[in-house]
């Protein structure tokens, strides 16, 4: 079972963002750093939130408080995804993941998609798409031409190339439409 401990670095003066640190048994240790910032003087490590004695509004308290509980469950929700996505979990992924969950409108979770997969991702926006069947269609046919210009692209210039969002760019869209 994994734990989540929330804390912060003791050597900052002013306010100082709270930090996570997820640990699964021995062998996996991840860090999370939230935007949630406190007075180091008022935080209670052991406790993992506001000091009780500490003259603070009370709102302000709760509030703090319960967005160090929410972003523990939000971590705890992303590592489990992540562990049945089987991908090698890093810090760095569990980050981009959190930060996908944190920052998305309504907290849905996210199937797990590469960064880099743009055919995934455009089928992804076709399914959660509320369009008419005409527009669906549509988008369809745009995922099919792009990736007939992937194949003439990698057969034709660059042997190597594959369309993803790293390598879209304006004059990828320029070819694209010369292909066209």
């Amino acid at each position: 079972m994994a734990n989540i401990r929330a804390f912060i670095r003791s050597s900052k003066k002013e306010f100082a963002k709270i930090r996570f640190r997820l640990t699964d048994g021995r062998m996996v240790q991840l860090f999370y750093v939230s935007d949630i910032l406190v007075n180091p003087n008022q935080w209670d490590n052991n406790r993992e939130c506001i000091k009780a004695k500490v003259l603070i509004n009370n709102i302000e308290r709760n509030k703090i408080n319960n967005k160090v509980s929410e972003t523990k469950r939000i971590i705890l929700q992303a590592f489990e995804n992540l562990k049945q996505s089987s991908e090698y979990i890093t810090s760095e992924n569990l980050t981009k993941y959190v930060d996908r969950l944190i920052n998305s409108d309504n907290n849905k979770t996210f199937n797990l998609v590469e960064d880099n997969n743009f055919f995934q991702l455009f089928q992804k926006f076709i399914d959660s798409s509320k369009v008419s069947t005409n527009r669906l269609q549509s988008y369809k046919v745009v995922i099919g031409k792009l990736k007939r210009f992937e194949l003439y692209y990698r057969l034709s210039i660059k042997n190597n190339f594959i369309l993803s969002l790293n390598t879209f760019s304006v004059d990828i869209l320029d070819l694209f439409e010369q292909y066209l």
